[in-house]
């Protein structure tokens, strides 16, 4: 990558552009304001990251000839030809069954089997396609590879993986399949987009289906951090590319914002764990936060670290799920104790949030969601911050009274 050197002209230029682009955002919230678009129904009813109950639901139903759109096969038409597909399906569209949930028998990972489908659209000649539908949730174990199986030896089903931004499905859930051959990757940001926007045509004497159509563009749009206004969006884009070497700087460095922002975060709850001070325990990070599964640790000095508390990223600290739990280390002798513990009356006190477990996990919770810009937007408001803060640290104490309660049955 070509380097940018940030002296005091080229400073300038990223203020520029800043507030170049800052003065165009306010254009489009006001004119939001004034049309109306930021009365979303999706929104308001927080709906927005509901992968099942929102956008599985409300493209399925668009897509099924059925559907209550009586538009008949119209909509599923236009898919088609947005996402190029060229299987069977195509000449009995207006036949096909659209279902969410598709049950495909039972996930067997040994032989890449079974699940639920969450878009399952299928024909009376048993040609079908799959598509799943990753908003925010992580992938599944061999999740993409049992889907590509179904069906597999008859050459009949087609799988799609959409995601906001057309990212490839994880190595655990795709294995060595051909993302060329066996799956195609679509997204929202164009995919969807392209395609909810020709339904709207279709649909422009439906004047109540036009714009609840409409409305989920919009929302689409805030996902994939778009501006709703098509003449705005492009002269952004066009500010971008006048100004590509400072906006790219600019692009570069938001990840590193975000980095510190989390430091600073971890930091402001190492100083509110000390509040509470004993010898017994010391605050420990990873070196490099970027990397997956890194965080923030809290350590018992007289146990050997045979286990520890820990805040981790699922994978990324700074842009996905956070957990909050126990952490088992290599030696094996806390582990029988310590889930006879948690599953005892002593542990009563902290089920209720630390309710998962696993092989390296006596017990964790969800903490953060940094996926949502939204909740990351949280980081670089101090105010928002400290209730990050405040909670987080709620939770390692939770953990650390609970360890300290019952230390000398597990050490």
């Amino acid at each position: 990558m070509t380097s940018y050197n940030l002296n005091s002209r080229n400073l300038k230029k990223i203020e520029s552009l800043l507030s170049d682009a800052n003065e165009i955002i306010c254009k489009q919230i006001k004119q939001e304001n004034e049309t109306g678009e930021s009365f979303n129904l999706f929104s308001i009813l927080k709906m927005e990251s509901r992968e099942d109950a929102t956008h599985s639901a409300f493209i399925a139903e668009l897509l099924n000839p059925k559907g209550s759109h009586n538009m008949e096969a119209a909509f599923l038409e236009k898919f088609l030809d947005t996402v190029k597909y060229e299987g069977g399906l195509r000449k009995n569209a207006k036949y096909a069954t659209v279902n969410t949930e598709e049950y495909i028998g039972p996930v067997n990972y040994s032989q890449r089997t079974g699940g639920r489908i969450d878009i399952f659209i299928t024909d009376f000649a048993g040609n079908s396609i799959s598509i799943e539908n990753k908003i925010y949730a992580p992938d599944q174990k061999h999740q993409i590879e049992r889907y590509v199986n179904y069906k597999r030896k008859q050459n009949q089903n087609s799988v799609y993986y959409l995601t906001l931004f057309g990212s490839s499905p994880s190595k655990e859930s795709a294995g060595d399949l051909d993302e060329r051959k066996d799956f195609k990757c679509i997204s929202y940001a164009e995919h969807v987009i392209e395609w909810l926007v020709e339904c709207q045509n279709i649909a422009h004497d439906s004047s109540i289906l036009r714009e609840s159509i409409r409305q989920y563009i919009i929302l689409v749009k805030k996902l994939t951090h778009q501006l709703s206004d098509k003449t705005m969006n492009e002269d952004l884009l066009a500010k971008i590319k006048e100004n590509y070497p400072t906006a790219l700087t600019i692009a570069n460095s938001v990840e590193a914002a975000e980095l510190s922002a989390v430091k600073l975060m971890f930091n402001e709850i190492e100083k509110e764990l000390s509040k509470n001070p004993t010898n017994d325990w010391e605050v420990v990070y990873d070196d490099d936060l970027s990397i997956n599964y890194s965080g923030m640790y809290l350590c018992h000095t007289n146990l050997d670290n045979e286990f520890y508390i820990k805040i981790e990223g699922q994978p990324k600290i700074h842009r996905s799920n956070l957990i909050v739990g126990l952490v088992l280390d290599e030696s094996e002798k806390p582990v029988i104790e310590l889930t006879k513990l948690l599953h005892s009356k002593n542990g009563e006190e902290i089920k209720t949030f630390f309710y998962e477990s696993n092989l390296w996990w006596p017990c964790y919770g969800p903490l953060f969601d940094f996926s949502k810009i939204d909740k990351r937007e949280f980081l670089f408001d101090q105010e928002k911050r400290k209730h990050l803060v405040t909670e987080a640290t709620n939770r390692i104490l939770e953990l650390k009274n609970f360890i300290e309660k019952n230390i000398k049955d597990i050490r």
